[in-house]
């Protein structure tokens, strides 16, 4: 790299850029703003403040200080390379594009730009020009053999650009759902660089979206052991850790609990809130989501925006929405104050919180993807509230409540709830969810199983939920009814994931009785009921957003019911449109009340002429109703907090 004019230091900038590659950024940092301070124009420098500030998290400024660069010195492929990895980050997809393709064509052929553009092209939904350019990356830079024939095995070297094009094109194959593709290129990955966090990760979603989360599990322990002090991972893993069969709610509730201590409570601000403490005023509350979107969670959370009472609750909205959409633009028009703040650093988010003066700041996601889990330990409003899309405790000291209801979570002392959960519980009446079907969705059919000569089960929750014990179980019931079959939902459909039939080949089901379905558009996958006789539902994971399809396109399901509010969904559901034989307490009970029910086509007929009726009279989708019910609840939070 080139500058403009020497500054007073000459020789400090190489010495900067030690202290970079050793990972000392504090002390980089030191040097380059003190080269600055004498030479504004000295692009090197500030294009490494910006790769530090990229690295810490600060994408914005790292954007200003990589442009102030490029503009000093405009004829340097790396600075628009790298800018473009930074712009990717703040959401800004189509300037990336824009600084990835000047810089090759100041370098054509270039693999940090080919594998930057790659990576804004993936953000951007072009998958497969992602793919082109990932592969162009391969080819432009091959990989070096670590091992020699003559010689010992050479000591690990850290990963190439052409290791991450690989890393990133497995990304790009799980999402194009050409999973098994994607796993063995992982694998290898992992193999040759098993000490990389990303890496490890990668390989533990997609195991973990083939179903396979025993395996998964493992590899997200490793990439939480290579990289301690990231918390994405240790949520990734908190996550992950429900859908295993094999732990109990005590064991998850523990894990929970010490990542909260190594990465939560210690953030904990311990500044006292100002807000009015006026027991009745209007309240300001917030939601906060990255899921402001086309999304299950903004499907579930819009009704209760257009719901709420304007003359009790000033409402707002924190959006870390990456890729927002028509329907961010609906949810908006519901919000008093819509602040998008995927580009704010967690404490800047935390502060925007605090001066904002919010009394009940409500949290979509909790550990899910996209979290800002950091924001809420650093507890920027004096009540917050798990809520939604993780059903479960956030193990967070500085969360106060978690909503559910008393059929997830069966009532209990205060004692007893907080065996499992570092929240208190707020069980509002009814129901936990309130569905919202779509106004395009297509109409109820007749039961399939009338004018064919094969009995469909469906499953078309994610793929992740098919544990090994419940394809145990849905492979006796497939023998259990002879001329049946059973569809799936898995992305990719049956193309990109061979593996996944022949998990069910082990148990003597070939793969002629097994139909893989792909995602589709939401009404496109709605109508995939009208192929479905009865439904199957996962465990310990249930079905969520999926059961509440299911029944809304009235097909009805049978469901395991456990001991967590995660296994305890479909009972919940099943109870509230009054089906409550179609809920087993034990697997050999889910057996013959899937053998019975595929043996009377008159109740699953006439089921499905009423259902969806059963569906709009229950509280499932009453959102007046549930929107007064969690209101309540938030006006009780704040008469206990300022009793």
């Amino acid at each position: 790299m080139s500058s403009g004019p020497a500054p007073s230091h000459p020789d400090e900038f190489p010495i900067a850029l030690r202290f970079f590659q050793a990972g000392d950024l504090t002390r980089a940092e030191e040097i380059c703003r003190h080269l600055v301070t004498d030479n504004a124009k000295h692009d090197r420098a500030l294009f490494l403040l910006g790769l530090i500030a990229h690295k810490l998290g600060h994408h914005q400024p790292a954007a200003d200080m990589m442009q102030r660069a490029a503009a000093i010195n405009p004829n340097i492929a790396g600075y628009p390379a790298h800018l473009a990895a930074v712009l990717t980050a703040l959401g800004r997809t189509n300037d990336a594009i824009v600084a990835a393709t000047r810089a090759l064509q100041l370098q054509p052929h270039y693999p940090d730009a080919l594998v930057n553009l790659g990576n804004a092209l993936l953000a951007n939904h072009q998958i497969d020009q992602a793919i082109d350019n990932y592969h162009h990356a391969i080819a432009c830079a091959p990989i070096a053999h670590p091992t020699s024939p003559q010689g010992p095995p050479a000591p690990p070297t850290p990963p190439t650009t052409v290791h991450l094009a690989r890393n990133n094109l497995a990304r790009a194959l799980h999402l194009r759902g050409q999973l098994d593709d994607a796993i063995a290129l992982l694998q290898d990955l992992t193999t040759q660089h098993p000490a990389i966090p990303e890496f490890r990760v990668n390989l533990a979603n997609a195991l973990k979206d083939q179903g396979r989360i025993e395996d998964a599990i493992p590899q997200y322990q490793a990439g939480a052991q290579a990289a301690p002090n990231d918390p994405g991972i240790g949520s990734a893993l908190l996550y992950a850790l429900w859908f295993s069969p094999s732990l109990s709610q005590r064991e998850i509730f523990h894990e929970h609990l010490a990542w909260s201590r190594k990465h939560a409570d210690p953030l904990r601000d311990p500044r006292p809130h100002d807000n009015d403490r006026n027991p009745n005023r209007r309240l300001r509350i917030a939601y906060m989501s990255p899921d402001f979107r086309n999304h299950t969670i903004a499907y579930m959370i819009h009704p209760v925006l257009s719901h709420h009472d304007p003359e009790q609750f000033e409402v707002f909205c924190y959006s870390n929405t990456l890729s927002p959409d028509a329907f961010t633009d609906q949810l908006k028009s519901h919000a008093g104050t819509w602040r998008e703040t995927s580009s704010l650093s967690d404490q800047a988010l935390a502060d925007q919180i605090r001066a904002d003066q919010i009394d009940i700041l409500i949290d979509l996601t909790c550990h899910m993807a996209g979290n800002r889990a950091l924001v809420l330990a650093r507890k920027p409003a004096p009540i917050q509230v798990n809520y939604l899309a993780y059903p479960a405790t956030s193990g967070i000291s500085a969360m106060d409540y978690r909503i559910t209801c008393s059929l997830l979570d069966p009532e209990a002392s205060a004692e007893d709830d907080a065996i499992n959960n570092t929240e208190h519980l707020a069980r509002i009446p009814d129901t936990f969810w309130c569905y919202a079907p779509s106004p395009t969705c297509p109409p109820v059919n007749d039961l399939p199983a009338l004018t064919t000569s094969t009995f469909t089960f469906a499953s078309l929750n994610a793929f992740g939920k098919v544990n090994d014990p419940v394809i145990a179980l849905w492979s006796r019931i497939l023998f259990a009814v002879p001329h049946s079959r059973l569809m799936m939902l898995i992305q990719g459909g049956a193309s990109g994931n061979r593996s996944a039939a022949a998990r069910f080949e082990r148990h003597g089901i070939p793969g002629s009785r097994l139909h893989f379905v792909d995602y589709a558009p939401r009404d496109q996958y709605l109508a995939l009921f009208h192929q479905a006789d009865l439904g199957l539902d996962p465990f310990p994971y249930n079905g969520h957003t999926t059961s509440l399809d299911s029944l809304y396109m009235a097909v009805p399901f049978i469901t395991l019911q456990g001991n967590s509010p995660i296994s305890r969904a479909g009972a919940c559901m099943l109870t509230h449109v009054n089906l409550p034989d179609f809920i087993a307490s034990t697997q050999e009970a889910y057996l013959q009340l899937c053998t019975q029910l595929a043996n009377d086509l008159p109740r699953l007929a006439s089921l499905r002429r009423e259902l969806r009726e059963r569906m709009r009279r229950s509280p499932l989708i009453n959102a007046i109703t549930f929107t007064r019910n969690l209101e309540t609840a938030y006006r009780q939070m704040w008469h206990t907090f300022t009793a």
